[in-house]
């Protein structure tokens, strides 16, 4: 019996070319989000890190003034707070009121909101600690009851995770905490008022509570 002939058919050039172009596709589609995705995933495991750091800075002076935080400074005294905190945190610089804008923080207009307008208002003290983070330093009242929805804050804390580097937006690198009179709350708890996106001046900082929780 004569043997059929067989022949083996490999890819042309151009099916190969046509594979790899979608391939290439298919990666420039992706890849870009998957990065995205990782990155944020970092910045908000970053931003619980660094509450749980804040939270019990703030527990050791809640403990060493008393077992309260009221009294700590004069109201809006932005450096004294500051110096409060100064033993508790590692920091490799120190801006006291009205400098820490562009020194310790991101200059004005070179933050954002949320919604990715630009931020506006005091420029408080701050640090930028020894872990790369910046951090700010907001006074509002020696007797904690300056309201902020349902909670009555002492202050509050700004925290930018990742420093200098893009992309400076609350809700996403940057996060916000309050000081109240036994202990430090993220913006964005039940009562605080703040919601986690939104629109206008700020918005963003009430994701600080929930990305705790996720």
């Amino acid at each position: 019996m004569q043997k059929e002939n067989s022949k083996k058919h490999g890819f042309t050039l151009a099916e190969i070319l046509i594979t790899l172009t979608v391939i290439g596709v298919v990666a420039a589609l992706t890849i870009p989000t998957l990065l995205q995705n990782t990155n944020q995933a970092e910045l908000k495991t970053t931003w619980k890190r660094s509450f749980a750091d804040l939270t019990q800075a703030t527990e050791m002076i809640k403990n060493d003034n008393g077992g309260s935080l009221t009294g700590l400074c004069s109201d809006y005294d932005d450096t004294c707070l500051k110096n409060v905190y100064k033993p508790y945190l590692g920091y490799i610089k120190e801006c006291d009121y009205n400098t820490a804008y562009g020194n310790c923080w991101l200059p004005l207009g070179k933050f954002y909101s949320y919604d990715g307008s630009t931020t506006s208002g005091y420029n408080p003290a701050g640090f930028i600690l020894k872990n790369g983070q910046l951090l700010l330093v907001r006074m509002h009242t020696k007797a904690c009851d300056l309201p902020v929805g349902n909670v009555m804050t002492c202050g509050w804390l700004g925290v930018d995770v990742n420093g200098f580097k893009p992309p400076n937006t609350y809700g996403k690198d940057e996060f916000m905490m309050y000081i109240t009179a036994n202990r430090a709350v993220p913006s964005g708890t039940d009562d605080s008022g703040v919601n986690c996106q939104g629109s206008g001046g700020w918005s963003g900082t009430g994701c600080s509570a929930k990305y705790l929780y996720e």
